[in-house]
């Protein structure tokens, strides 16, 4: 169908694009020799031929960028990824005539976010660019999730300390919304990522802030237990003696209790055999984790 064909060209277009700028970033391309990524290069091309002759690069782009309301999707040229293209080829070719990054993203974050992630990630790639003052005006709630995600992961890697601290404001100072999904997003495309103490701090603090989402709390826990972070057991000890509404929270947190310390988890159980009221609404569970850290099970009354 239309849209099934429409969509396997767009996501071939963006995983070329993105291999592009993989081989751009790893200096497969050499930078000082001029460069321009052979995917770029190709469907610029292809623009470029369409377009009245002595027209520039730079000159097709603007008339792109110019007449983009007017333009659609169409099944074998979309229009977003001949859009970046040509970005792409302008921002890295042997002579480099960057676009005004700060007005593109700005004009487009709302009505084309996911045009806007693209633009990130190849200002990300460039070797030499003032490029953080061109997104930081980005890190704003008015920001769909997905470009929020790419902005604060391009500033933490250019910055750890800016990174962690935009991070940090975004967690404790920004009033969560309803159906927002960003924070989750944040922890997996950020915080996950990022092997780095600030990173793992941030993780510990999500997991156990009850006024963030759950969603975005238990892939918080994941993430610790990901990377072996004992020193978060004692804090989802706390989460799942302290957690008395959410019963897959509360699984959550002493699953990751368990695999980072497995001797806190049984000194956990057996305190619970003595105080069974703890168990509520959790002893199949928690008896499945008595059994694997040979834990005795409780007595308890019968029916």
């Amino acid at each position: 169908s239309f849209p099934t064909m429409r969509s396997r060209l767009l996501l071939l277009g963006i995983l070329s694009l993105l291999l592009g700028l993989a081989l751009v970033k790893t200096r497969i391309l050499a930078p000082e020799a001029g460069f321009s990524p052979p995917v770029s290069t190709s469907m610029a091309a292809q623009v470029a031929a369409t377009l009245p002759a002595g027209t520039s690069l730079l000159d097709g782009a603007k008339r792109a960028h110019e007449d983009w309301a007017e333009r659609a999707f169409a099944e074998e040229d979309p229009a977003e990824l001949r859009m970046l293209a040509l970005l792409t080829a302008l921002a890295t070719g042997p002579s480099p005539s960057p676009p005004d990054w700060p007005s593109l993203l700005q004009e487009e974050r709302i009505a084309r976010p996911r045009l806007c992630v693209g633009v990130v990630q190849i200002l990300r790639a460039l070797p030499e660019y003032p490029t953080a003052a061109a997104i930081r005006p980005l890190d704003d709630w008015r920001t769909p999730a997905e470009l929020r995600a790419e902005v604060l992961h391009t500033l933490w890697e250019w910055d750890i300390l800016e990174g962690f601290n935009r991070c940090r404001h975004f967690f404790l100072r920004e009033r969560a919304r309803a159906q927002d999904r960003v924070r989750a997003l944040v922890v997996e495309r950020v915080l996950r990522v990022h092997q780095d103490p600030r990173a793992t701090e941030l993780l510990i603090t999500v997991a156990t802030r009850p006024r963030v989402e759950e969603r975005a709390r238990r892939l918080a826990i994941r993430a610790l237990v990901e990377r072996s972070c004992q020193e978060a057991a004692p804090f989802l000890d706390a989460l799942f003696r302290s957690e008395d509404i959410n019963s897959h929270l509360r699984r959550t947190a002493f699953s990751g209790m368990a695999e980072l310390d497995p001797a806190l988890a049984r000194r956990t159980l057996l305190e619970l055999n003595r105080n069974p009221k703890l168990e509520f609404n959790l002893q199949s569970f928690l008896d499945q984790w008595r059994t694997k850290l040979d834990v005795p099970l409780p007595e308890r009354a019968g029916p």
